[in-house]
């Protein structure tokens, strides 16, 4: 006989049938079921290394069923980044919120889709039908898919009042999901549409260049698989974050991989070499230097040296 998916199972499940990463969200909470690399267990997905709430982000069914089978309490979060999503967040004034800018004033707008409405009037064009939720709080997620090789992070009311953006380092609440008590649910249904460019401009920028191989010579004998996978996580880590995420990402992976050092494994040197390589990326973007880098990494190594982590025999 058959069994239907039902509850958290099926938001899960359907999510990952579209192509979405998921990941597990605290029940009735918006906040992804995770541990940050100081309360890293470094066992079952990071056993290899810490690894974020968006690398452990899945699609795989099998994974997928196997954990909200297990924790059907758990809410459903998708990670937009991997998922080549990004999610505008169309919200409703909150107590506490800042004055409009006159010039907002002048509009008369009362929520983020309304705004929506006075940018698109703005430059010239339609809002493009697509998949859309219709939030808890009473506010709007339009879903559209990334530009084909474009890295488009997070922001938070750059566009407007009312309208913040999930890319790369952000996740957004499933529809069939209840937080606080209220369900977000599916408006429309609809295919996930590209991306207007017109009418979001600002999240375009230019597309990084691409990350330089890392190169270490390790001696013979130190190239396990765990140490070598440990390794690509870390450095991967860095390359993919997104401009606000770029310095908490090196410094996490020069804890990680300074653990490595203090256990051992590795040398300050070689692990110091590896991690400017793999920052370099982001050197003048944005005004990150090779002088900021260099502080984070000192500042990570420096923090992991009482913490030895060895290489399983």
């Amino acid at each position: 006989m058959t069994t239907i998916a039902s509850g958290m199972l099926a938001v899960a499940l359907n999510a990952a049938f579209r192509g979405w990463y998921v990941l597990p969200l605290r029940p009735g909470r918006k906040i992804p079921l995770a541990h940050d690399v100081d309360h890293c267990p470094r066992t079952g997905p990071c056993a290899d290394g810490h690894r974020t709430w968006e690398q452990r982000a899945t699609r795989d069914l099998a994974h997928v069923e196997a954990h909200w089978s297990a924790h059907p309490h758990h809410g459903v979060g998708i990670a937009t980044g991997p998922s080549g999503l990004v999610v505008v967040d169309l919200d409703t004034p909150k107590p506490g919120d800042p004055p409009l800018p006159a010039a907002w004033q002048a509009e008369k707008v009362r929520t983020g889709a309304e705004v929506l409405v006075v940018l698109a009037r703005r430059a010239g064009v339609e809002i493009p039908r697509t998949y859309m939720v219709r939030t808890g709080s009473g506010g709007w997620h339009l879903y559209y898919a990334a530009p084909p090789g474009a890295r488009i992070g997070n922001t938070g009311r750059s566009l407007g009042p009312w309208i913040d953006t999930r890319g790369w380092g952000g996740q957004v609440v499933a529809a069939g999901t209840v937080v606080a008590g209220r369900l977000y649910t599916t408006a429309r249904n609809l295919p996930i549409a590209p991306l207007p460019p017109t009418l979001f401009q600002p999240l375009l920028t230019p597309p990084r260049p691409a990350p330089r191989p890392v190169r270490v010579a390790l001696p013979a004998g130190r190239r396990t698989a765990y140490l070598n996978a440990a390794i690509r996580r870390q450095l991967a880590y860095i390359t993919d974050a997104s401009t606000g995420a770029r310095n908490t990402a090196l410094y996490r992976s020069a804890v990680a991989l300074g653990q490595l050092v203090a256990g051992g494994a590795l040398t300050d040197t070689e692990v110091t070499d590896m991690l400017k390589q793999a920052a370099d990326i982001h050197i003048g973007i944005d005004g990150f230097t090779a002088a900021s880098a260099d502080a984070t990494i000192r500042s990570g190594l420096r923090a992991s040296a009482a913490r030895p982590r060895r290489i399983p025999a």
